[in-house]
């Protein structure tokens, strides 16, 4: 498997040696996660959650070969943030800049940090299993519940993009990413 593309907004990977009936039960669970069909055939799947993120999957069956992409760009919680009333943003911006003068981290940073880094030693695991198995194709399956946590974990990132961290925070956010770094280089 190969993670070909990894954005705040888009996550790809491609994962090889797949049969078509391991595809196929990997496309169960999928339609589970994202019920809302946009377009299906025999090789490919495109579908949408209640956060209307979209997720692609194709198959290509000369190559045993599956292409999965997620979008969260379109999430509903986006579309309601940006009809806020300029009212509303100039508060957004006083409490911003008054959270920023202020030590300590906030909980809903600090969950949003600790959520990243949980997502990301599953993926380590993940990986470092991948890595070692002689059977790869048949992890496809718990591809999608690491897809779930991404997507969890790439909305409450989102969240905090925008806003001003404390010291405290940066010093947090920076720690956590050294460790995540060097958890990802131990995985390859």
């Amino acid at each position: 498997m190969a993670v070909t593309y990894d954005t705040d907004d888009y996550f790809i990977f491609n994962s090889y040696g797949v049969t078509k009936s391991e595809y196929k039960e990997y496309l169960k669970r999928i339609k589970e996660k994202f019920p809302t069909m946009k377009d299906e055939n025999d090789t490919s799947y495109t579908g949408t959650n209640d956060k209307n993120y979209e997720l692609n999957i194709s198959y290509n069956s000369l190559d045993q070969n599956v292409n999965c992409s997620l979008d969260t760009s379109k999430s509903t919680e986006s579309t309601t943030e940006a009809t806020t009333t300029t009212t509303a943003e100039k508060v957004t911006t006083t409490a911003k800049k008054k959270s920023t003068q202020t030590s300590g981290i906030r909980p809903r940073i600090k969950k949003a940090i600790d959520s990243y880094e949980t997502v990301m030693d599953s993926y380590c695991k993940f990986m470092k299993k991948y890595n070692e198995s002689s059977d790869t194709s048949s992890m496809m399956k718990d591809y999608a519940d690491y897809m779930e946590k991404y997507s969890d974990a790439a909305e409450k990132f989102e969240k905090i993009k925008d806003d001003n961290l404390n010291d405290d925070e940066l010093t947090y956010y920076t720690k956590v990413q050294v460790r995540v770094t060097k958890k990802l280089a131990d995985a390859q």
